[in-house]
């Protein structure tokens, strides 16, 4: 990473540009820092935090953001943010919160199989010297917990499927309705 220092450019490793420094991106580079421009100009490819497929053409006082890439150009950028401030650092840290987030049905069904493992387990044990290896197999296969969990699955998968397309034969009731009146 180049620093301007009193005109010249100077290397620096990238944790110690701090907001204030002004910063050299040459074309093929990652703009390390959020940031604007005091000179130059170039094509900026900012699709990593927009999604925009086409490089955005950046100018003096123009606002650059960190992770994104400069097609053409040089630019010296201000700093205004650097390291975990920049607005790429806050998305991934958001987006690193949200990977372990369960909602509370998952957990619920998750508790209610848990909940059912051990007395499974029993059962099957018990099964097994009265109805040999196929029977124990079949008890452990039989928990009401995973079918439960299947079973609200389908329903959950078969309600939106058959909400926008009733099926004359199967709807018997009002919930089914279309607009054309076919129940």
């Amino acid at each position: 990473m180049w620093i301007l220092s009193d005109g010249a450019e100077l290397e620096i490793p990238f944790e110690k540009l701090r907001a204030g420094d002004v910063f050299v991106v040459n074309a093929g580079e990652i703009i390390s820092a959020d940031g604007i421009i005091l000179e130059g100009a170039g094509a900026v490819d900012e699709h990593t935090l927009t999604g925009e497929a086409q490089a955005a053409e950046k100018g003096v006082g123009d606002v650059v953001f960190a992770s994104t890439f400069l097609v053409s150009g040089k630019i010296c950028v201000q700093a205004e943010k650097a390291g975990q401030e920049t607005a790429a650092a806050k998305i991934g840290e958001m987006l690193n919160s949200t990977v372990g987030y369960k909602t509370s049905l998952e957990s619920g069904m998750e508790q209610l199989v848990d909940q059912f493992s051990l007395p499974i387990l029993a059962l099957s044990a018990v099964a097994y010297p009265v109805a040999g290896l196929n029977g124990s197999l079949a008890v452990l296969g039989s928990n009401p917990a995973h079918e439960l969990v299947n079973k609200i699955s389908l329903l959950l998968l078969s309600r939106f499927w058959y909400n926008s397309k009733p099926i004359p034969s199967l709807c018997k009731s009002s919930f089914c309705k279309s607009d054309n009146g076919v129940k």
